[in-house]
């Protein structure tokens, strides 16, 4: 029982220091206050600054879909 302890702690332990390190995405100032664009480590930024499904500021913890080469945001 103890061990198993031990292996569920060790398990989340590795999931939260993986989800805390993901995100190498940054945010970039646009003129429209509120809405950044982001800019991805490849050096490509998106060419929207609102999610395409509801509208709302894009999340970078959301990994982009790639269209003809460029990435699109999601919220």
């Amino acid at each position: 029982m103890r061990i198993t302890r031990v292996v569920v702690l060790v398990l989340l332990a590795a999931t939260e220091l993986h989800a805390v390190g993901a995100s190498a995405q940054d945010l970039m100032l646009t003129p429209e206050k509120g809405f950044p664009k982001i800019a991805f480590p490849d050096s490509l930024v998106t060419p929207n600054n609102h999610c395409p499904v509801t509208g709302h500021r894009l999340n970078t913890d959301v990994h982009p879909v790639y269209v003809n080469g460029v990435p699109i945001g999601f919220c």
